[in-house]
């Protein structure tokens, strides 16, 4: 899991396509902010989650990884963790006065499947977290 999330997340910051659209289930679930808007992004599918990672890859978004925490131990049950982001930076969030990005203010969710590959993630549940 933790091996996934992080590959993930390289290929994320890395802006490689493929290499992160490998790591995600066919039928992912996805939410996040848009900070321009000010309101929460719900993407579901594999090819609405390419849509969605390429326009983050042309902004830039970077996410920077705090700490790691699992918040499920059970094995029989859905495989969670926690992740705070140490950072965040994007152009989006440059443009809006945050040259240095948000820090130490994003809590995440990621949900694997039995592979090991990543089923969901929570990178924003309410309008609420999307307040800078």
């Amino acid at each position: 899991m933790i091996h996934n999330l992080v590959a993930f997340l390289d290929d994320y910051n890395a802006a490689r396509l493929s290499e992160a659209i490998a790591l995600l289930t066919d039928d992912v679930g996805w939410t996040d902010c848009d900070y321009q808007t000010q309101a929460v992004v719900s993407v579901t599918g594999k090819s609405n989650m390419t849509t969605y990672l390429r326009a983050r890859f042309a902004d830039h978004d970077m996410l920077t990884i705090g700490t790691v925490s699992n918040l499920n131990p059970e094995p029989s049950t859905n495989q969670s963790v926690g992740v705070d982001f140490s950072n965040r930076r994007s152009d989006t969030l440059k443009r809006l006065g945050l040259s240095a990005g948000i820090q130490g203010l994003l809590g995440a969710k990621f949900v694997f499947a039995d592979d090991g590959r990543i089923v969901g993630a929570a990178l924003a549940s309410a309008a609420k977290d999307c307040l800078q």
